[in-house]
């Protein structure tokens, strides 16, 4: 508490520059041809406003999405068109916040180095943008980082695991996307549940790992039977099925895009980085995310979110020096830049380049992998003493 209050400076600031941004963006739509407020926003209150007449969220088309956020976008309507950029603004800041807390948790090295991991989110431009234009990923992002909190307190006890567990069921109905950590934290919880030389029983060590099942289960299955219930498989399609089969041909940096496939060698990644890297839960899941992301057949601007969310919580235990941090970071803008070109000709000029975007998307997957394997071959493992209460 007392780290926040000191630095509670960079939140306010950091909330100031996005109200700045929403404020920004009135305008800008108002006045400019290239509209700043993100087309989902209006899909978001567009839903919001169904909902607000008791009928179903997707009645608006190309809604794919989960009716919370239907609901929530309802106060778009009843207080203020704004509301909801606002609001995943304020989740921004509670990612920051949160992974203040697993620092925290984690280790005393990266706590001393709090605030600098902290503006990496907080001043990132592309969470001050995506958040201001009015994405959901921030949402999302803040239950993957309380989940994440749960776990990695220094004493485990039932009750965390139970919150964590809540949390996780809930991330996973957000976004599908969470759903890759999970063979992570079922080593995770077996290897903690299994290491500790302390008084706790046997029984109360598999108790642990049972409720954080159960509690998986429980809010998934709840939340999956009272959303059918309202809304029946269209619901099942739109916010889970399509997303498996999309195929999107543009606004995607994926290189996947010009020849569609399954992508198996996503799935056997994130296996290895389980096995691997499971004793450390934040690192892995944000290997997992990075891996899932860059190797998905689906890639844009705002995927990139879910993995920089993790970072300021790994930043610590990556031994890297600030010339070839900059490096990677110059690579990484460079690749994106190469790509909105071309496909700046392709949305905007209706021009013919799509192979073009596709040489950008094998660049960008190419710099992408070099990025992590840099990040792997500099990761060192803190000694972290963990107990069971």
């Amino acid at each position: 508490m007392f780290f926040f209050l000191q630095h509670f400076y960079l939140f306010i600031l950091a909330f100031l520059i996005r109200v700045f941004l929403v404020i920004f963006g009135l305008w800008q739509d108002s006045n400019m041809t290239v509209k700043y407020t993100d087309i989902d926003y209006a899909v978001f209150t567009d839903a919001g406003e169904f909902v607000l007449k008791n009928e179903s969220p997707y009645k608006r088309s190309t809604f794919r999405y989960t009716p919370l956020l239907a609901i929530i976008m309802q106060l778009n309507h009843t207080l203020n068109y704004s509301f909801g950029k606002l609001f995943f603004c304020l989740c921004d800041l509670m990612v920051a916040l949160i992974s203040y807390l697993i620092l925290k948790n984690c280790s005393k090295s990266n706590y001393r180095n709090v605030s600098l991991y902290l503006c990496t989110w907080l001043f990132n431009p592309l969470s001050l943008i995506i958040s201001s234009r009015g994405s959901a990923d921030s949402v999302i992002i803040v239950f993957v980082v309380l989940f994440l909190y749960f776990l990695t307190k220094p004493k485990l006890n039932c009750l965390d695991v139970c919150a964590s567990g809540c949390f996780y069921g809930l991330a996973i109905h957000l976004k599908i996307y969470p759903v890759i950590y999970s063979l992570s934290l079922y080593f995770y919880i077996n290897w903690r549940t299994a290491n500790y030389k302390s008084r706790t029983s046997d029984m109360e060590k598999k108790s642990i790992v049972f409720f954080f099942k159960l509690q998986i289960d429980v809010v998934t299955t709840l939340y999956f039977l009272i959303i059918c219930s309202n809304y029946g498989v269209e619901f099942i399609y739109e916010t889970y099925l399509y997303h498996i089969f999309r195929k999107d041909i543009k606004h995607n940096f994926s290189p996947y895009f010009y020849l569609i496939t399954r992508c198996f060698d996503n799935i056997l990644l994130t296996i290895i980085i389980a096995f691997k890297y499971c004793k450390d839960v934040t690192f892995a899941c944000f290997l997992q995310t990075c891996i899932f992301v860059t190797y998905n057949k689906v890639c844009t601007s705002q995927y990139f979110l879910w993995f920089l969310g993790l970072l300021p919580i790994i930043m610590g235990k990556i031994d890297i020096s600030l010339k070839q941090a900059s490096k990677l970071f110059f690579m990484w803008i460079t690749g994106q830049v190469i790509w909105l070109t071309w496909a700046y000709f392709l949305e905007f000029q209706s021009l013919n380049t799509f192979l073009y975007v596709w040489m950008a998307g094998l660049l960008f997957f190419s710099i992408n992998n070099y990025i992590i394997y840099e990040i792997i071959i500099n990761y060192r493992q803190n000694n972290n003493k963990y107990l069971l209460v």
